[in-house]
């Protein structure tokens, strides 16, 4: 299931309550169960997550800011397993489950983290997005934690790796985990505008990422930018709203609350004003704002 459809329907005029879910197969399946309301059903499509918001490789342009976090940041694991149990009470059950960064290979207790996932939400596809680079330097440890937890690893394969995939994917085979090269990319898409658009509405229900769900330091939030626009607010010494997450220590806080919140459009949203797409390519500090921000681009094409 694809949450992205349920926006799109949403912009037709299809209300949510009228969205309903296939459970999972199992030998417990009854007619009566088969169909479940989407809003009350305790259930997820997807989620991410990073072990890292820092990374070795700082695209411009970086939906997570990244290549702006000046120093190592890596989420708390005790901390994060809280969270993430606090969250299996509110939503038992996600059907895709991602470990992103950042670079999340550079957190030393990544074999922590996809063993607790694993234990968590026994059931979820559960994957890691890596750019790939610190693939060869991990330990057998870290490819038997691969196997064990039935992960997949999906690299994203940026300009400095494109001659590196054959032998990557030589590597993967001989540990005998699953993993996908996804396509090369050679674009980055530039679309955060420090002018806001009027509809915001218009952009969140449109919007690919709106589906992601992201979890961050005990929040969730329809994608990772309510938590990660800090470092560009930060380095650019800006004030972009860092709205749109749900506390889930909340009071009161249940599945249809927290679904319903993350089909609501959120004030950052109108600053994700346009696609614009880039050349690939890292930043050097101090980076200039136009690495992040499209205005300069969609003013020179006007």
């Amino acid at each position: 299931m694809k949450n992205d459809w349920l926006l799109k329907l949403m912009t037709l005029g299809v209300k949510a309550e009228d969205f309903y879910l296939t459970c999972r197969l199992s030998n417990t399946m009854t007619a009566e169960n088969f169909l479940r309301p989407y809003l009350s059903s305790k259930f997820l499509p997807q989620l991410e997550f990073q072990t890292a918001d820092h990374c070795n490789l700082n695209c411009r342009a970086c939906a997570h800011f990244s290549g702006l976090v000046t120093k190592p940041i890596f989420p708390t694991l005790s901390k994060f397993e809280k969270d993430l149990n606090r969250l299996h009470e509110l939503i038992d059950d996600i059907e895709r489950l991602y470990i992103l960064g950042g670079e999340p290979l550079l957190n030393p207790e990544v074999t922590e983290y996809i063993k607790l996932c694993r234990k968590v939400y026994p059931f979820t596809n559960l994957k890691l997005v890596t750019n790939g680079i610190l693939l060869n330097k991990m330990s057998d440890d870290f490819f038997d934690t691969v196997r064990e937890n039935n992960l997949s690893i999906e690299i994203s394969v940026y300009p400095p790796m494109f001659s590196k995939m054959p032998q990557l994917d030589n590597l993967l085979q001989e540990k005998h985990v699953n993993f996908k090269m996804r396509k090369q990319v050679e674009k980055f898409n530039n679309k955060y505008s420090l002018a806001k658009h009027d509809n915001k509405e218009q952009i969140f229900f449109s919007c690919s990422r709106a589906n992601c769900h992201f979890l961050y330091d005990g929040k969730i939030a329809a994608c990772c930018l309510p938590f990660m626009v800090k470092y560009f607010n930060e380095y650019y010494d800006k004030n972009l709203p860092q709205d749109g997450t749900i506390d889930l220590y909340e009071t009161g806080l249940n599945a249809e609350k927290i679904k319903r919140r993350l089909m609501t459009p959120f004030e950052l949203c109108g600053h994700c004003k346009y696609d614009a797409f880039i050349e690939w390519g890292t930043i050097s500090h101090p980076s200039p704002i136009t690495d992040w921000t499209n205005d300069h681009l969609i003013d020179n094409a006007i």
